[in-house]
């Protein structure tokens, strides 16, 4: 048994145990390797270190905001005869806190860029710099044949305002928005119930 560990592995092992009708058969691969571990069988693997993404807080107001979009979820109201669905816009500056929210009928580029001359409009300083995901409201990035450039892109590179991208599949670089978006949810959960509460 010990040399088998040794050479096949912790995972190899439990195959062929199990195959075998073994007691490994309830074991999960890691109880085989932390037993083999403990046996001195075969050596703890080295683990890299997991590397915290950076986050850099703002030291004055429009250094950066952060903006995203995202449905709502579906709400019926009265008035309306079926649940209905919207976008949200959002906004909010990475030192102040300060947030801007917009409703919208669809994503798309024209109401990005709706969206980003309402938010100039409402906030009392000047923006140095916006941080938006990659997708196809914001950016250009996954869509090859498209051969010019964005139009949020251009607008803000018009207003002397730089655009920054998070990296793919990290959301938690626009955690602000994120949080927001979050709490908007639970609102949003709560609203139907709201409706339903008679005030005496």
């Amino acid at each position: 048994m010990a040399m088998c560990a040794r050479y096949v592995g912790s995972s190899a092992l439990a195959a062929r145990l199990s195959t075998s009708g073994g007691l490994a058969m309830s074991r999960s691969v890691y109880g085989i390797y932390r037993v083999l571990v403990r046996a001195g069988e075969i050596k703890p693997g080295k683990h890299r270190p997991h590397k915290k993404p950076v986050y850099y807080h703002m030291e004055y107001p429009g250094q950066r905001v952060q903006i995203d979009a995202k449905y709502m979820p579906k709400v019926s109201l009265s008035g309306r005869p079926e649940p209905y669905k919207e976008y949200q816009y959002t906004a909010i500056d990475d030192c102040t806190g300060l947030r801007f929210v917009w409703v919208y009928q669809e994503l798309c580029p024209a109401n990005s860029v709706d969206f980003a001359k309402r938010m100039l409009e409402f906030l009392p300083f000047p923006i140095e710099e916006v941080q938006t995901d990659h997708r196809t409201e914001f950016a250009y990035i996954f869509m090859l044949w498209v051969n010019k450039p964005h139009p949020f892109e251009v607008f803000l590179k018009e207003k002397g305002i730089r655009r920054k991208l998070i990296p793919i599949a990290t959301p938690e670089h626009n955690g602000k928005v994120e949080r927001n978006r979050r709490t908007n949810d639970e609102e949003f959960r709560v609203l139907p119930m709201l409706e339903n509460i008679t005030m005496r």
